[in-house]
């Protein structure tokens, strides 16, 4: 089922879930998935919540993830135009996150990369 930081980024409830990515206990529950395999950060992207999306990436959600359909976060803002996630996505690793940079090679369960959308 879906956390509480789901519910909060579904409800677009921004301040609540800032919050509950501040005080997220490791790294690990940040990258918690529902049912559908969608973590908080494919849920971010997928409702545009650029300043959820930077806030998950620092706090170390994994950019990578995959979901029920094989997308990881950026097949899913690139599907979508949403360019200002896709470039938050894309942006050089922060200090904090210490985040390796996108596969944008990597192909869903469809066959398709983050170019093709």
């Amino acid at each position: 089922g879906d956390s509480q930081l789901h519910m909060a980024i579904i409800n677009l409830l921004v301040p609540i879930a800032l919050y509950i990515i501040q005080q997220a206990p490791s790294r690990d529950w940040l990258n918690l998935p529902n049912n559908m395999l969608q973590t908080p950060l494919h849920l971010a992207v997928m409702t545009r919540l650029p300043q959820v999306v930077k806030a998950l990436i620092d706090g170390g959600a994994d950019i990578e993830a995959r979901d029920s359909k094989g997308d990881t976060p950026l097949h899913i803002a690139s599907r979508e135009g949403y360019d200002d996630i896709a470039l938050i996505l894309l942006a050089p690793a922060s200090t904090a996150s210490k985040r390796t940079s996108q596969d944008l090679e990597a192909r869903n369960y469809g066959g398709q990369t983050c170019l093709h959308l």
